[in-house]
Order: C-alpha cells, then structure tokens, then sequence
C-alpha cells in the first residue's frame, strides 16, 4: 500500500512553502535589481553623450562668439570711415559714393533676381 499522506504532508508543510515562496521572492527581486542596474548603465551612457555634445556645441558658442567680436570690430572701423566720409563736403566724392552705391544696387539686383 502507498502511504498518500505522504506527499500531502510534503505540501502541506508550512516551513517549506514559506522558504519556497522566499527563494521565488529573492530571485526576482535579484532580477528587479538587475534590470534596474542596466537602466541605470544605459542613463549613464545617455548622460556621457549629452554631456559631450554639450561641451562640442559649447566650443562652437565660443567661436561663433570670436567671429562675431571679430565682424563687429571690422564694422566699427568701416562704419567710422564712412562717418568720416559722409562730413565731407566735397562734391565729387559725394558724387562718388552715390555712384558707387547705385552700381552696388545694380549688381544685387543682378545676383539676386538673376
């Protein structure tokens, strides 16, 4: 005759499920704490890359801004020249500017609508 008590006791034993259920439970709060360490791996590589394109676009901040204070001085300086030349009050180089800058207009029409 088989002895069913047996298996049932097996189950039946509270010790045993609880230790059970504790392996199950450590197991996949092992595999929580993994997902969450290659959650964190991938936020780390994502913070790296903005991080260096931060300082890339910061560099080229720096030289938009040199050539800027760069055009910006070159304008000052023509920008006093033609201060200069428009108290003049000789006729013909009056003359010559007004010439000068209608050609100027004559050709961007030509770039420009050409």
């Amino acid at each position: 005759s088989q002895n069913i008590e047996g298996p049932l006791l097996f189950f039946s034993d509270n010790s045993l499920f609880k230790m059970m259920s504790h392996k199950q439970l450590e197991k996949q709060q092992n595999q929580q704490l993994d997902e969450i360490s290659d959650i964190a791996a991938s936020l780390q590589g994502s913070a790296v890359r903005i991080g260096d394109e931060l300082d890339s676009q910061n560099d080229m901040i720096q030289q938009l801004d040199t050539e800027v204070d760069r055009a910006n001085d070159k304008m000052s300086f023509v920008m006093k020249k033609v201060g200069l030349l428009l108290k003049t009050s000789d006729r013909g180089q009056i003359c010559l500017i007004l010439m000068l800058l209608l050609i100027l207009g004559v050709l961007c029409f030509f770039v420009f609508y050409t």
